[in-house]
């Protein structure tokens, strides 16, 4: 990923931006993430996001060359005063949970299997770290063709649901168990 920070007026040169405007920075980095999706529609996503914010991750090159090539905007005229380098790393967590899910078949026929349908998501998300500590809640609305989950991977194949849902009368029935 790669984000970019300016002041709101980008034309100005340092010596002009106000005091309190946000100063110049990039932040390039690299997540690794896991996801795992659960058949009832529960989500969980957790990972690790490395990288480093400063002259390192190019901010100026990048922005300076979508205005010229891209946008034709106003040149960015402050990134000699970005904020210096700096190593970065920000652990990520995320859940969600389907609320809500309904079929809406008389009004649209399936398109690659899946028919039309609306849902409602609730989801909470931390993150924290030495150039971003956050936390958030919220919730997210659906309308489409989409599977019931937001992935076709499921947890029901998977160890942790397995050993969330064994019991050990399952265990008892089990094949040449005893």
């Amino acid at each position: 990923g790669h984000n970019l920070y300016t002041p709101s007026d980008i034309r100005l040169a340092p010596s002009q931006i106000p005091r309190g405007e946000r100063p110049y920075a990039a932040w390039g980095y690299i997540g690794f993430h896991r996801e795992l999706h659960a058949s009832d529609g529960r989500y969980w996503r957790y990972g690790l996001d490395i990288g480093c914010v400063g002259p390192c991750a190019y901010g100026r090159q990048l922005q300076t060359w979508v205005h010229e090539h891209v946008t034709h905007s106003p040149l960015p005229n402050g990134w000699a005063s970005q904020i210096r380098n700096e190593f970065g790393a920000v652990a990520r967590f995320e859940y969600a949970r389907r609320l809500w899910h309904e079929p809406l078949a008389p009004l649209g026929t399936s398109v690659f299997g899946m028919p039309l349908a609306t849902d409602l998501r609730p989801h909470v998300n931390i993150g924290l770290g030495n150039l971003q500590t956050y936390a958030g809640a919220g919730i997210t609305g659906r309308l489409g063709w989409f599977r019931t989950s937001y992935d076709s991977l499921r947890l029901d194949t998977h160890t942790l649901e397995s050993l969330a849902g064994a019991t050990p009368a399952r265990y008892a029935q089990a094949p040449g168990g005893e």
